[in-house]
């Protein structure tokens, strides 16, 4: 073959790997620098319940929700905290991955040390997966071109490059976080009923819904580190009637007394919350209202006293402003109640 040819061919190459350097690090500046989660949050209103607990005052929540939108739909950190005193924030957004949620753990950690961290089951087993054999490849050849499949880069992109993750929130701030009758510290305030028929989604069963082989291990990672930084960890599954079973039950009961963790299926629960299946749910049965929210949310927080060294906050200078939100909130309630009557 022509020397001549194989050397533009190389210089070509040269160039084209020169450029894709390039532009990889400008993604990394623009990431670092402008398109920050940070920045991002003034702006970003389906993500911003995730990254809630940037704006909170370091080294004061204590407890941590973190899972996809049952959890901003059904956890209430300010009812939690009118009942309990426990500091709390939800960092959720829809259809959250376990890498996505592991990485905004380790940013929180970075000004938070929470005592307790809640993880809630629906991601177990939402969202695409990455194929593990791939990942394990030894030849790394082969194991690039797989990480360039359209399904690897759009799971993981997102999480290596802020820009990509928050780029097209950046229309304007008709929904800037500032701009909020109050700090709801991720919890999505929704009064909307949707009337249910009684349903039997939760018959007992010896079937096992396995979690995926990745997710396991992505779990697993995600407990080992909250762990190394201090804190417990509790499973928690939320009421949800069509994308919960007692087969899944069965998985996730399995999983956590595998590692020792307290796991609490509140799709069991609902005479013990003192809500009703038919009329807790603002949709057909996968997010609560803000009934069955407060209902799950004291229910956790007296299993949480029971069981958990957390302080009770609501006299402590640092945590003025909490109190404030709670009344806020409860304006904001009965403004909101008023119209839609």
């Amino acid at each position: 073959m022509d020397k001549a040819f194989l050397k533009k061919k190389a210089v070509d190459i040269v160039k084209i790997l020169a450029f894709v350097l390039v532009f990889f690090i400008i993604l990394q500046v623009l990431s670092v620098t402008v398109f920050t989660e940070t920045s991002a949050l003034k702006f970003n209103n389906n993500k911003k319940d995730a990254y809630s607990f940037i704006n909170e005052e370091e080294n004061t929540i204590e407890v941590v929700a973190i899972g996809n939108s049952d959890v901003y739909s059904g956890f209430v950190p300010l009812e939690l905290f009118r009942e309990y005193g426990y500091t709390s924030v939800v960092s959720a957004s829809i259809h959250q991955t376990i890498p996505e949620s592991q990485k905004i753990l380790k940013m929180l950690f970075e000004k938070q040390s929470p005592k307790l961290v809640i993880i809630e089951t629906d991601m177990f087993y939402d969202g695409e997966t990455v194929d593990n054999e791939k990942l394990k490849k030894e030849d790394w050849l082969s194991d690039f071109f797989d990480h360039m499949e359209p399904e690897f880069f759009a799971h993981n992109i997102d999480n290596v490059f802020s820009i990509f993750r928050f780029h097209n929130y950046w229309q304007g701030g008709k929904n800037n976080i500032e701009n909020s009758p109050y700090n709801s510290h991720g919890y999505r305030y929704n009064t909307r009923t949707c009337v249910l028929k009684q349903s039997d989604y939760m018959v007992e069963t010896s079937e096992i819904d396995d979690i995926s082989n990745i997710n396991k291990e992505q779990t697993d990672e995600m407990i080992e580190y909250c762990k190394s930084q201090g804190a417990e960890v509790m499973i928690l599954a939320l009421p949800s009637i069509n994308t919960w079973n007692y087969a899944r039950h069965n998985a996730v009961e399995k999983y956590a007394s595998e590692r020792n963790l307290p796991f609490i299926d509140l799709n069991l629960h609902y005479e013990d919350m003192g809500i009703s299946m038919t009329s807790c749910f603002r949709d057909e049965g996968n997010h609560l209202n803000y009934n069955g929210a407060k209902a799950v949310t004291l229910f956790v927080g007296d299993y949480i006293q029971r069981n958990y060294s957390i302080e009770d906050m609501r006299n402590h200078e640092k945590c003025a402003s909490w109190n404030l939100d709670l009344e806020k909130f409860d304006r904001y309630r009965s403004t909101s109640n008023k119209s839609e009557e």
